[in-house]
């Protein structure tokens, strides 16, 4: 059962947070005002408990509530409650009193507008309220067609609305009452609280309002599929071609849809339209018309030549469409030729130059007036960002600081301001630049665990620190040529970073952050690092058995040697020598030299004849640290 509710509260407690003062009277000198109501809508009585607890100096003299409810939009006064005193004094002290409302004659929110009247003769008004009714809820909820179009949009939602009078109480049905769905869509629910609602729109929300004896609910019923009709898009070029540069280009089109019965105008519609000339998209302020017939006319500037693609995208129930409107011929005064952006991505904050030439019949134009114009995202409008004048011959240099990424053309203009030639549009990215400082690398443990630091720095309008970006560690060895990949690391919120590596040798080391969508590469500065590569050992499993002996029996002495560097797993450490321990009373003595095999582990047997400790060593070499066991000992009786 699909089933959604909005139950009222099983127990309301609204504080009033604001004083509503009485026109024409003074303020009294009541403070600390605290006014709930307390009402429980699911249980059998069905009381509500309205309590103020306030301070006054003078003394509070009488508290009483207007009881009022909305009728036909206004407020309307229907009864008076007074708060006798419970608790405490007329200065500091709680009144209380109990209602029973009755949900036929006053059901949905009732307030109680409470005044409180001090010794003083002042008076101060707060006020609380109750939601007097039945929690409901929907069920069953279905929608029929599962299927809608353009043309069939209608649709019937069923249910039944139901409602629950105490918490000891079932579900029962609530008949009479009013759904309401979209567009003023009504219905009434039957005995059995089931209903049909006829909705015009494919919006399946159900709703019961507030004001009567059951509390406001609302549902969704299931959504019926949405059909998309495909559409067709006719367009021709209207005006006489060529065009002259910067002069108005008409198009004049059709937009029909096919519906179950064949092609329908879509008439009567605004419709944002796509245009590219020759590839490059065309910038189209406002959404046209359609007639009723689905006929449409519309302009653009003509700056280049090329074919006419236009475009709609469709909408909730039409498909999208396009249409060849056919090819573009313009006519320049004048050509852009070799225009270029140096340096693409451009860095954030530095000075990017478009150069370029003007010419006029293979010629070059002198003094020409030209234009950089700037456009944040594909078929938006250009803004002028830079003017200047050609050289003698024909070449231009314009410079603006480079802070958005977006698209960039070049317009050349006469004395009155006509155009009489466009560039072509080139897009450039802006990003910002890196630059990583202070790379250290420093030995910090055995095995040639070394850790590399430093800070990673983003130019905004200032150097601030590029937190959260990735960095790429490098190293080569001294006497190599190749730099070889060891890991990476995020800086912090500061822009630093830290990180460990096990190194095998002395060598080079190098860090960098590579371009992404926001940031271009930074520079890569290289550390030389003199490193002693030194694992860590250690002998695990280091026993003497039995550790109680007679006199003159075998004890065996046993252990494991094993080497790690860094975060490895430790390793077993073969064909190294163990030097053997033993210790009667205050001396240690060397007994024996024993040599760990492939798997590092070392054995040997010793006559039994006074009791001690013993212990190994491990004394290291040029590659390992040394390393000691804990002390055994063993009892000869």
């Amino acid at each position: 059962m699909l089933r959604s509710r909005i139950s009222a509260a099983i127990v309301a407690v609204i504080m009033a947070t604001s004083a509503l003062l009485i026109p024409g009277t003074a303020q009294a000198d009541v403070t600390d005002v605290g006014l709930t109501a307390e009402f429980d809508n699911l249980s059998a009585d069905r009381i509500a408990t309205v309590t103020l607890k306030a301070k006054s100096e003078s003394g509070i003299t009488d508290v009483r509530a207007t009881l009022q409810r909305r009728v036909d939009g206004a407020m309307t006064d229907f009864g008076t409650l007074s708060l006798p005193q419970v608790d405490g004094t007329a200065n500091d002290g709680t009144w209380k009193a109990e209602y029973r409302p009755d949900i036929q004659e006053h059901p949905g929110h009732i307030w109680f507008e409470v005044e409180i009247t001090s010794a003083d003769g002042a008076t101060l008004t707060r006020t609380t309220s109750i939601d007097n009714c039945y929690e409901t809820e929907f069920a069953d909820l279905t929608t029929t067609p599962e299927a809608v179009d353009l043309d069939n949009l209608e649709i019937t939602i069923r249910g039944r609305l139901l409602m629950r009078k105490t918490r000891e109480s079932g579900l029962e049905p609530a008949v009479g009452a009013t759904v309401r769905g979209v567009s003023e869509a009504s219905a009434q629910t039957a005995a059995d609280g089931s209903f049909e609602l006829e909705v015009p729109l494919p919006s399946t929300g159900v709703h019961v309002r507030s004001g009567t004896p059951l509390c406001s609910a609302g549902a969704k019923a299931p959504v019926p599929e949405t059909v998309k009709q495909y559409t067709e898009l006719t367009a021709r070029i209207v005006t006489p071609q060529p065009v002259v540069v910067g002069n108005p280009v008409t198009l004049e089109g059709r937009l029909e849809r096919r519906a179950a019965d064949g092609l329908r105008p879509v008439g009567e519609e605004w419709v944002w339209l796509d245009a590219r000339v020759g590839g490059t998209a065309v910038h189209l302020p406002d959404p046209v018309r359609t007639a009723a017939d689905g006929t449409f006319r519309l302009q653009f500037t003509a700056e280049q030549a090329g074919i006419v693609i236009l475009s709609w995208d469709g909408d909730e129930y039409l498909h999208q469409t396009q249409e060849i409107a056919g090819e573009l011929a313009v006519r320049q005064g004048a050509q852009i030729t070799e225009l270029s952006v140096p340096g693409k991505p451009a860095p954030y904050g530095e000075t990017m130059r478009a150069t370029g030439r003007l010419v006029k019949d293979g010629t070059p134009v002198r003094n020409g007036l030209v234009q950089l114009e700037f456009a944040q995202y594909e078929a938006s409008a250009f803004t002028v960002a830079a003017t200047g004048r050609t050289s003698t011959n024909g070449a231009f240099s314009l410079g603006v600081r480079a802070t958005k990424s977006g698209y960039w053309r070049v317009r050349h203009l006469d004395s009155a301001g006509v155009t009489l030639a466009i560039s072509k549009v080139l897009q450039v990215d802006v990003k910002y630049k890196l630059q990583m400082n202070d790379l250290t690398v420093r030995q910090t443990g055995t095995g040639g665990t070394v850790t590399v630091s430093g800070e990673l720095v983003r130019f905004e309008d200032a150097a601030v620190p590029a937190d959260h970006e990735m960095v790429v560690v490098y190293f080569m060895p001294k006497g190599g040529s190749t730099w070889d990949y060891q890991g990476y690391v995020a800086t912090g919120d500061d822009g630093s970073f830290e990180t460990s590596f096990t190194a095998t040798g002395d060598g080079y080391w190098t860090a960098a952050s590579w371009e992404d969508a926001d940031h271009l590469d930074s520079n890569a500065p290289i550390v030389y690092a003199d490193v002693t590569v030194q694992y860590a050992t250690e002998i695990t499993d280091f026993n003497v058995t039995p550790k109680i002996v007679a006199a003159g029996e075998t004890i065996t002495v046993s252990g494991r040697l094993t080497r790690s560097s860094g975060g490895d797993e430790p390793a077993p450490l073969a064909n190294k020598p163990i030097y053997l321990y033993f210790m009667p009373s205050m001396e240690w003595k060397q007994m024996a030299v024993v040599t760990t095999d492939a798997d590092g582990r070392f054995e040997t047997s010793f006559t039994a004849s006074e009791g001690g400790y013993w212990t190994a060593w491990f004394w290291g070499d040029d590659l390992h640290a040394k390393s000691n066991p804990w002390v055994k000992s063993v009892d000869v009786q």
